[in-house]
């Protein structure tokens, strides 16, 4: 079990050393913003989020029709307090954001490397 914590360690260590999306100079990373409400407050949060920012209402991907009353959208920003200020103010209180990464076949083949070291 120790052997597969240390590995398991090392994994996420390497994957932090490989240079993507900001690290690799493009100035902005990519997050994950998520904001709830209930199904009370549906239509007045979708009112704000468009008259706060219409570009960013049609980036925004709803589960409300499912019942699942979560905005989502990818939004690129220097930080994830940027981010969360492209929301309306009263979406923020629920609002997450997490910055997310892709990898390329390349990058996981010097993480590979890494971890054959």
């Amino acid at each position: 079990m120790r052997r597969t914590l240390l590995a398991s360690i090392a994994v996420a260590a390497a994957l932090c050393l490989v240079p993507t999306g900001a690290e690799a100079g493009q100035g902005k990373s990519t997050f994950l913003v998520t904001t709830t409400h209930t199904p009370e407050q549906c239509l007045a949060a979708l009112d704000e989020m468009g008259a706060k920012n219409k570009k960013l209402l049609s980036q925004m991907e709803w589960g409300c029709k499912a019942g699942d009353h979560t905005g989502y959208a990818f939004l690129q920003a220097a930080d994830g307090q940027a981010a969360m200020g492209m929301l309306p103010e009263k979406n923020r209180a629920t609002a997450k954001a997490v910055k997310v990464t892709k990898y390329t076949p390349k990058q996981l083949a010097e993480i590979h490397k890494m971890m054959g070291k």
